[in-house]
């Protein structure tokens, strides 16, 4: 019989469930690949990253910026070193606070909600990030709509004697983001600089997200979602109250993909399209992440869609200190997850373009080159990579070795009411080398056992010589191993008991009887129909 590894179910009960074990690969459709770990291709921040983004300058080159707590830095050169761009004196971020981008025509905007709200002037040559407005607010979060219109949420105002506003929406005036007159003013509304107060009952602003599928912009809050329409005349700014029930308390698990918003409610996982939420982990994943996540660290939480592959990563800080990755296949619905990998913020990574010439002076050789050479991070494709900054603050793609890959099949019962006897088992997979182990148990109030880890054999077969009425399998692909693919198991095996391999087990209680390979009933010497 065909068994399929994953999916990976673990809040589901094992038995015609799903699967407890789908580690350190990715979750593609009709299998899995490998997950492969970091290599870092930059030089450090100072300390943890706390934000970054790339974007396309006027000119179309690729501009790359990070911030940690007290500095902004510029990706420079085919070296790939972060040059400090900050302002003088540099910033103090605090706390849960970190940095969030926005592009405003050929304006990059960055908040972190301690200091002031900062750009960088692509056409103007920017050498350092400065102060937008003297009058500005501080925010903690940003996003552009319509092109043009710059809105910041969650802000402290310091100029017209508004101060703290958790709850606030604020917009400048429109094509001048560096203007911010009095929005309780005729002179603001005229250039419509507004501000719009959402629902205090559903808690602080905790992000923003511009170009959804059916909306302008979407606000998150810890109890809440509202749909932001920029209309430019009347309100200008108006605001639907979507969810009231749910938001988000970890805003960098918010991310988005075609059009859908992807984030973390203080119930499990959910996908946002502009109008609803819908969960994605309930009855999966969710019941598994709230057991293991360090609910005191939910800030710490970063998330990114993939570029190229419909997967979404979450990284997440555990109880025990590791740094746990789940990872969802948007189409498939299917999940996996890693406990190999230290990511502290992930990025989007596009690149300006190396030759073979700038690589070798970087690397002492090309092989010392991390990834591949085909890898879009060197071509200069304006197609981004996924990368990850790691636990020592450089940015790294995941293109080193692929890590042992662990994946499990469904508990099943391979012949109804009986014990069935293993014979081998065939990984459907193209590593060139793995492992299959069996885990087997008579009772459901058993506890499996496993058998020995079998390699393959010279004709690609793991033999196991194993007994047991509830049975998964295991499948183990070496760290540094190339694959592509693993779909499954063809597994071998008959009713314990039984010298003839092509006996089967009748299954419905109304034909109970032990069947041929034909099935046709079996009988004895006197012509008695054999029990199964």
């Amino acid at each position: 019989m065909r068994v399929r590894t994953g999916p990976w179910l673990p809040d589901l009960p094992p038995l015609d469930g799903g699967s407890l074990t789908v580690k350190n690969c990715l979750p593609i459709l009709g299998g899995y690949a490998p997950l492969r770990s970091l290599e870092s291709f930059s030089s450090a921040l100072d300390s943890t990253c706390l934000g970054a983004v790339y974007v396309l300058d006027q000119a179309g080159d690729v501009q790359g910026f990070a911030g940690d707590a007290g500095k902004l830095y510029q990706l420079t050169g085919v070296s790939a070193a972060w040059a400090d761009v900050s302002q003088v004196g540099g910033y103090a971020t605090t706390g849960e606070n970190t940095w969030n981008y926005t592009q405003l025509n050929q304006l990059l905007i960055a908040t972190n909600y301690d200091d002031a709200i900062q750009y960088w002037d692509f056409p103007g040559g920017s050498t350092a990030f400065a102060d937008l407005s003297a009058d500005a607010p501080q925010a903690k979060y940003c996003t552009t709509v319509k092109g043009n219109v710059l809105i910041v949420g969650n802000v402290i105002d310091g100029t017209y004697g508004y101060g703290t506003q958790p709850y606030r929406l604020w917009t400048p005036s429109i094509n001048d983001p560096t203007s911010w007159p009095d929005p309780d003013t005729d002179a603001a509304v005229q250039v419509l600089s507004v501000f719009r107060d959402l629902n205090p009952n559903f808690g602080h602003i905790t992000g923003l997200i511009g170009g959804l599928a059916s909306a302008d912009a979407v606000a998150f809050q810890q109890r809440g979602v509202s749909r932001l329409i920029y209309t430019g005349v009347g309100q200008v700014l108006e605001h639907d109250e979507l969810e009231g029930v749910r938001g988000t308390s970890a805003p960098r698990s918010i991310c988005q993909a075609g059009g859908i918003a992807f984030y973390i409610g203080e119930d499990g996982f959910y996908a946002f399209d502009g109008s609803s939420s819908a969960p994605i982990g309930s009855g999966a994943v969710d019941q598994t992440f709230l057991g293991l996540v360090d609910q005191t660290l939910l800030h710490e939480i970063v998330s990114v869609a993939h570029p190229t592959r419909r997967l979404v990563y979450w990284a997440i800080p555990s109880n025990d200190g590791e740094t746990l990755l789940f990872i969802h296949n948007v189409e498939s619905k299917e999940w996996a997850y890693s406990d190999g990998i230290e990511v502290e913020e992930f990025a989007r990574a596009l690149s300006p373009g190396w030759t073979l010439e700038d690589l070798d002076s970087v690397y002492a050789s090309l092989e010392d080159v991390p990834g591949s050479l085909d890898d879009p991070i060197w071509r200069g494709s304006k197609i981004p990579t996924l990368a990850a900054f790691n636990s020592t603050h450089e940015l790294a793609i995941f293109g080193g070795d692929a890590l042992e890959a662990t994946l499990e099949t469904v508990e099943t019962e391979p012949f109804p009411g009986r014990r069935a006897h293993l014979d081998s088992i065939i990984p459907l997979t193209d590593a060139p080398s793995c492992s299959v182990r069996a885990r087997l148990r008579d009772r459901q109030a058993d506890a499996a056992s496993d058998s020995v880890a079998v390699g393959l054999d010279d004709a690609g077969r793991c033999v196991i010589d194993a007994c047991g009425r509830y049975m998964a399998w295991q499948l183990t692909i070496p760290a540094g191993a190339e694959w592509t693919q693993a779909q499954g198991l063809e597994v071998s095996a008959q009713p314990a008991g039984c010298a003839n391999p092509s006996f089967t087990v009748a299954s419905s209680i109304e034909n109970p009887f032990l069947l041929d390979g034909d099935g046709q009933p079996l009988t004895d010497g006197s012509g008695e129909l054999l029990l199964a």
